[in-house]
């Protein structure tokens, strides 16, 4: 059994063990009914609210928070009266136990990915960056986006999805599935994404459920999310600055957080948020 399959498959037996009350349906009806619903509503709140002007205008916020606060609430009335169970099976737990998660996940991306820049601008790849502003909005852009998009998202595709379909699915089968409904959900909301995209979304997705099996909660995987987010505050000449800057910003920093963070989680799984569904025991 590889890794995949031991931690997906302790996020099995954790769910399994933690309902108490039988709940409506199957898991597979009960996942095809909130991502549909979800996906639902987050399409029609995109198409009814006016369109952004630029990443950070407040019209964004407004947008992300509105469909952020649509799929929590699709969620939780749904863990309630379909799951019946508690929120806390979700693996959202409060702020005392997912700081740490939370600052793993995010330092261990802004590492990988400022190693990746360094070595573009040292080779000569992309011209040198002059312009603060980036980083002076990266701090209110990350957080922004942390609680408006990256934990909802995560609460409902690992937190939900996921941990529904532990119980009938392991390893790396239950990561694939999870992050293809998650791709095809992205596609009904924001429109078909090209092979590129789609490719890039699966993987992204991939990367995010390892880390909900890897910790046994959202916080860590939310937190690569919004910081993934924040790399559209790069000048342009950076984000088109073709294969190797593709590379080094869009591939090198999922793959070097998972492989930071399953080193961390082997030698201090208490460190990451282990106790929730899907942690080590």
């Amino acid at each position: 059994m590889n890794g995949g399959d031991r931690l997906a498959g302790r996020q099995a037996s954790a769910t399994r063990g933690a309902s108490a009350p039988v709940p409506r349906w199957t898991p597979v009806a009960r996942v095809a009914v909130v991502v549909l619903a979800a996906t639902a509503l987050t399409a029609s709140a995109r198409a009814l609210l006016p369109p952004p002007h630029a990443y950070g205008s407040p019209q964004r916020y407004l947008s992300l928070g509105v469909q952020g606060a649509l799929m929590v609430c699709v969620v939780l009335v749904a863990v309630r009266v379909l799951d019946r169970r508690p929120a806390s099976a979700l693996g959202l737990p409060g702020p005392a136990r997912g700081w740490r998660p939370l600052l793993a996940g995010a330092l261990a991306w802004y590492a990988a990915a400022s190693a990746g820049l360094a070595v573009l601008l040292l080779t000569g790849a992309v011209p040198p960056l002059r312009d603060p502003a980036p980083a002076l909005a990266l701090v209110p852009v990350f957080a922004g986006t942390l609680l408006l998009h990256a934990l909802p998202t995560e609460l409902l595709f690992r937190g939900y999805v996921q941990t529904n379909l532990a119980g009938r699915l392991r390893g790396w089968t239950l990561l694939s599935v999870t992050a293809a409904i998650q791709t095809a959900s992205l596609a009904a909301v924001l429109g078909p994404p090209g092979v590129t995209g789609a490719v890039a979304q699966f993987g992204l997705a991939l990367a995010l459920g390892y880390l909900r099996a890897l910790s046994g909660n959202v916080w860590m995987g939310a937190a690569v999310l919004a910081a993934t987010s924040t790399t559209v505050l790069l000048p342009a000449h950076v984000l088109t600055g073709g294969l190797m800057a593709t590379l080094l910003i869009g591939v090198l920093p999922p793959a070097a957080v998972v492989a930071a963070l399953h080193r961390i989680a082997r030698r201090h799984p208490a460190w990451l948020g282990g106790g929730g569904p899907g942690a080590r025991r």
